[in-house]
């Protein structure tokens, strides 16, 4: 029989010690896979329900990571509106894990009248602030004004990042032509000024025109 070619022994060889070095070795097993969720148990909440499961990282079925418990109680401080945020897990009758989600939250709703004055008058309004008043975690501002110069009112909702703002306006203003030529258009406080005299000296004529307008964006 021929010599072996030093090429085709060194294939040879590679072969015979492939095994040993792990090589040609086979990947290993698998780790066990992490619990699984069976359970999931919100206590202590005004909120809805539905709106907190939205917010955690996990559901029923899904498994336990090592940081889940850590992510849900970010997520949930991240809403603003706690006292208290715990969350734990611990073994389900079936095998899996249950987490507890511990809440202590509320609602309120402030109301702020605001009056500004001047010299011919006044304008008033009211502004109400409010948050989890119909247990979607949202929070609202609606104001109202009105004057001499005309009225407003808007509002404002932010519901689960989702952000809506809506006003409307009619408005309402002097203007005046005085006897020396001058002109003005004002809007504000008070009472129109007697045409005899105004600001810049004696009014030859006046008029009142209004407007109105609508805002809405999302």
């Amino acid at each position: 029989m021929s010599e072996l070619s030093p090429a085709l022994r060194a294939f040879i060889s590679l072969l015979l010690l492939a095994p040993s070095a792990g090589v040609f070795a086979l990947p290993a097993a698998p780790e066990p896979g992490a619990v699984r969720i069976e359970r999931i148990v919100i206590t202590g909440n005004r909120t809805s329900e539905k709106v907190l499961r939205r917010r955690l990282p996990f559901s029923e079925g899904d498994a336990l990571g090592p940081d889940a418990l850590k992510e849900a109680r970010t997520a949930l401080w991240d809403m603003r509106q706690f006292k208290k945020v715990e969350v734990s897990s611990s073994s389900a009758p079936g095998g899996g894990a249950e987490v507890l989600v511990a809440l202590d939250d509320g609602w309120y709703l402030i109301p702020l009248p605001i009056y500004s004055g001047g010299s011919g008058g006044g304008r008033g309004g009211l502004v109400v602030s409010g948050m989890n008043l119909f247990r979607q975690a949202e929070s609202l501002m609606v104001s109202a004004f009105s004057g001499p110069a005309g009225s407003s009112a808007s509002l404002m909702a932010r519901r689960e990042g989702r952000f809506l703002s809506a006003s409307v306006r009619r408005s309402a203003f002097t203007e005046r032509l005085y006897e020396d030529g001058a002109f003005s258009a004002v809007s504000g406080f008070g009472r129109p000024q007697d045409e005899k005299g105004g600001d810049y000296g004696p009014v030859a004529s006046s008029y009142r025109r209004s407007g109105d307008g609508t805002s809405l964006s999302a």
